[in-house]
């Protein structure tokens, strides 16, 4: 089973499970990613995710020995995410339109959301719980998806650079002081929303900065040390 907690400063999210575990996930990320256009962001950031699964998966990351209800120990796997990246993983995965996905696929879509709801349920943060069940189930993000009779070719254009606003989120996120951070999390997220105000502000501050927002960009920034999370 897999699970999530808050890192001690609240920058992140660590993810948990066994071989098993990491190994569905890491499918159904790809069955995800292979429903958006694959010049998008959001098939990109779908692949990053599963890029860290799979090494989590092999064991290149963390790994924990955790005794079960009868006494047994098990090896669980894991990683961390920066939270708002994970948000973003999560909402990417629930808005992706499947063309044959199984029962055992939107299972584990749906445990991996309502994982996230459960931490943020267990943080006793309200506006961490409101800014995940809201981007959990938003739609608003415009990403071109693979819908069987609807020609996209003229839709692959990255047109919210999603891939940059999630790097500006990040950083922004990164400045806030760990008390701060869950109250500020609902914010942070509304730099990924093409639609807000908060959107909005953030590209022209990059610009003031001199900072090129460009389809696909990446925002070049020093992440926090681990021991920082």
């Amino acid at each position: 089973m897999i699970y999530t907690t808050l890192t001690k400063k609240f920058f992140g999210l660590s993810l948990l499970g066994d071989f098993q575990d990491l190994e569905r996930l890491y499918n159904v990320i790809h069955h995800c990613a292979d429903c958006y256009a694959e010049d998008s962001s959001a098939k990109n950031h779908l692949h990053y995710f599963a890029y860290e699964i799979r090494h989590a998966r092999q064991g290149d990351r963390e790994q924990k020995i955790i005794a079960s209800f009868n006494g047994d120990k098990n090896i669980y796997y894991s990683t961390s995410f920066a939270l708002p990246y994970y948000i973003l993983f999560v909402n990417l995965m629930q808005n992706s339109f499947a063309k044959e996905r199984r029962l055992w696929q939107t299972a584990s879509i749906w445990d991996l959301t309502s994982d996230l709801q459960e931490t943020a349920s267990k943080s006793g943060s309200l506006d961490f719980i409101q800014a995940v069940d809201y981007w959990a189930f938003n739609t608003l993000l415009n990403q071109p998806r693979l819908i069987p009779g609807v020609d996209i070719t003229s839709a692959v254009r990255d047109k919210d650079y999603l891939t940059i606003m999630a790097d500006y989120a990040v950083y922004k996120f990164k400045s806030i002081s760990a008390k701060q951070r869950l109250q500020k999390l609902g914010q942070i997220m509304n730099y990924m929303h093409p639609y807000s105000d908060d959107h909005k502000n953030a590209i022209e501050d990059m610009r003031y900065l001199g900072i090129s927002v460009a389809e696909k960009a990446h925002l070049e920034f020093e992440m926090l040390d681990i021991r920082q999370w």
